[in-house]
C-alpha cells in the first residue's frame, strides 16, 4: 500500500505540472481534453510484458473520449442559448457516460488494435483530424475576444499557481481518483491487461472539465460559449497527439533492454516518459498556433 501511495503522489505531482503548462494554451484547450498523463504514468508503472496487450486497448480510448468531447462541446454550443446551462451539462454528461459505457463494452475495444494495425491507426485518426479541424475553423469563423489570451496576465508565477491549482481543483482529484484506480487494478493480478488499457483511459478528467466549466454559473453564458467555439476548432486532433504518444511510448519501452539496476532502468523510463510529454506540448503549441494563425 506504501509503494502505491507514493506512486499516487508523484503522478499527482506529474499531473499539477501539466495542468499548469495548459493552463497557459487556452487555444489549445480542446486538445489538452485527452493529454495523455494517466496513459503515460500507467505505461511507466507497469511492467514490461504488460506494455503491449494494455497499449492495444489503449490506443482506442484517445478516439473514443475526443469524440464524446466533440460531441458535448458540438451539442452544448447548440443548445445553450435556449437550454438552461446548468440542466444541459449534466444532461449531456450523462448521455457521454452512457455512450462511453456502451462502446468501451464492445469486442472490439477488447481486442485493441493489433500490432500491425496501429501505425496505419495512428496516420488514419491523423488525417481524419486534420479535416475535421479545417472544416470546423471555416464553419465557426472568428472566436470571441479574449479566446486567444493567456491567462498569466500580469501575475506573480506564486499566485498564479494558487489560482490554477485552485481552479482545477476537482480536475486535479478526479486525476488522483483515476490513477488510484488503475494502480489498484495492477496490483490484483486478476484484472487481464486489456482491462488495464481501458482504466488508463478512463474519461473522467475531460467529462469532468467539460461539465465544470458548462455548468459554471460565474462565467457568463457568452462567455462559456467563446471558450466552448476556441475548443471545437482543435478538439478534433485531441485523439491524435494521445494516439502517436502511446504508440511511440509503448514501442520504446517493449524494445529497450532493461537496466542493469532498478534505479537507472526507472530513470532511463521515466526521462522517455518526461520527454514524450514535452514532446507532446509543443505539438499541440504548434498546432494552437497554427489554428490562430488561420482563425
Amino acid at each position: 500500500m506504501l509503494r502505491i501511495l507514493s506512486r499516487l503522489a508523484v503522478g499527482v505531482a506529474v499531473y499539477v505540472v501539466i495542468v499548469l503548462f495548459g493552463t497557459s494554451l487556452p487555444l489549445a484547450a480542446g486538445m489538452m481534453l485527452t493529454f495523455p498523463a494517466l496513459n503515460g504514468l500507467a505505461f511507466f508503472f507497469s511492467q514490461r510484458a504488460s506494455v503491449e496487450p494494455i497499449a492495444r486497448t489503449m490506443l482506442w480510448m484517445p478516439l473514443i473520449n475526443g469524440a464524446l468531447c466533440a460531441l458535448y462541446i458540438v451539442l452544448f454550443l447548440a443548445l445553450a442559448p435556449v437550454q438552461a446551462p446548468v440542466p444541459l451539462a449534466w444532461g449531456l454528461l450523462g448521455v457521454l457516460v452512457v455512450l462511453w459505457l456502451v462502446v468501451v463494452t464492445r469486442r472490439w475495444v477488447a481486442r485493441g488494435v493489433a500490432l500491425e494495425h496501429q501505425f496505419a491507426y495512428a496516420v488514419v485518426c491523423t488525417l481524419a483530424g486534420l479535416a475535421l479541424t479545417v472544416a470546423a475553423i471555416v464553419f465557426l469563423g472568428r472566436p470571441g475576444i479574449g479566446v486567444h489570451a493567456s491567462p498569466l496576465g500580469g501575475a506573480p508565477a506564486a499566485a498564479f499557481i494558487l489560482d490554477t491549482i485552485g481552479k482545477n481543483g476537482i480536475k486535479i482529484v478526479l486525476f488522483a481518483l483515476c490513477l488510484l484506480a488503475f494502480l489498484l487494478a495492477s496490483a490484483a493480478r486478476a484484472i487481464p491487461d486489456w482491462i488495464r488499457g481501458i482504466l488508463a483511459g478512463l474519461p473522467i478528467i475531460p467529462f469532468g472539465g467539460l461539465v465544470s466549466l458548462s455548468a459554471d454559473g460565474a462565467i457568463a453564458v457568452e462567455e462559456r460559449l467563446q471558450i466552448f467555439r476556441a475548443m471545437a476548432a482543435s478538439v478534433w486532433l485531441s485523439p491524435a497527439v494521445p494516439i502517436w504518444f502511446v504508440w511511440g511510448l509503448a514501442r520504446f519501452y517493449g524494445a529497450r533492454q532493461p537496466s542493469r539496476t532498478r534505479a537507472r532502468d526507472e530513470a532511463v523510463r521515466f526521462l522517455a516518459l518526461v520527454l514524450g510529454w514535452l514532446l507532446c506540448f509543443l505539438v499541440i503549441l504548434a498546432v494552437s498556433f497554427a489554428v490562430a494563425s488561420f482563425w
